[in-house]
């Protein structure tokens, strides 16, 4: 049985119309693209310029505080500690210095007269803190005699240049005699004893004491303080300005001072009844 299709098409009628093609004919399966359109150039901007590179910060040896938001780390505890410690060590060394300095300006400053007296303590509170036995019940001459023996500069004499230092020394620790108010003698004496018979003076002598002698007092004492202090090496005169024997001294030497006074107003006091009591 055979069946075939008819179509009828215009102008032609009906003819027979097969839609298979023959299998031996493949259908065109190619797609005609489109022309492309060339578009217009555009100016590309420049390229930007390449970041530097960071260099990683540098590794810090101390730990930073997480709670810190600039990252920084003071160590308030370390710097609390140190300063108490040198606080504990250097207190009682700047204590000691400062009561010694308190002390001498305290003695300059005075009256004439008082000045002069202080420039005895001064030069007597020097030569106890440098070791040397000052006994409480002496006069300052008889003082002031003992340090001259004492208190010398301790130069080298084993070549002509220690010799002629040493000479040099012992001649400006020796003043004229001529203390105003004392008995003129002649040569000359240590100037320790001329600082004594300028306390002397100033006590007992019925002018007493003037600026001017006040003045030359002191310039022997600071004289005789730096004679000591080049006789002497730097760590003895820091030991010596250390020392706590002149306040020592001077603590014990106004409490006997008071005693006396007090056991002399009490005998005043019984040879006063005693005498009442005899003209009863």
């Amino acid at each position: 049985m055979h069946a075939w299709v008819e179509v009828e098409f215009p102008g032609v009628g009906w003819a027979t119309f097969d839609p298979t093609p023959p299998r031996d004919q493949q259908p065109t399966t190619q797609v005609n693209k489109p022309k492309s359109v060339p578009k217009p150039q555009v100016l590309q901007p420049p390229e930007p310029p390449e970041q530097p590179v960071e260099l990683p910060p540098a590794t810090r040896d101390q730990a930073t505080d997480p709670h810190d938001p600039n990252g920084v780390h003071i160590p308030w505890m370390a710097i609390g500690t140190v300063s108490v410690s040198l606080l504990l060590l250097l207190g009682p060394v700047l204590l000691v210095l400062l009561a010694k300095s308190r002390r001498r300006k305290s003695r300059r400053r005075a009256q004439a007269a008082e000045s002069v007296r202080g420039s005895w303590d001064e030069l007597v509170d020097t030569a106890i803190d440098s070791g040397l036995v000052v006994e409480p019940h002496l006069t300052r001459q008889e003082v002031a005699w003992a340090l001259a023996s004492q208190w010398t500069p301790k130069k080298s004499e084993d070549d002509e240049e220690g010799a002629a230092r040493a000479r040099k020394a012992r001649k400006r620790s020796a003043a004229d005699t001529r203390v105003p108010g004392w008995s003129l003698f002649s040569g000359t004496v240590p100037r320790a004893v001329t600082v004594a018979r300028r306390a002397d003076v100033a006590d007992f002598a019925a002018g007493g004491a003037r600026p001017e002698d006040a003045e030359q007092a002191w310039n022997d004492v600071d004289e005789l303080r730096r004679e000591w202090a080049a006789s002497v090496s730097p760590f003895a005169r820091l030991r010596y300005a250390l020392s706590l024997k002149s306040l020592r001294w001077r603590r014990r030497a106004r409490r006997q001072a008071d005693a006396a006074r007090k056991g002399g107003r009490s005998m005043a006091t019984r040879m006063g009844r005693r005498k009442g009591n005899v003209d009863g």
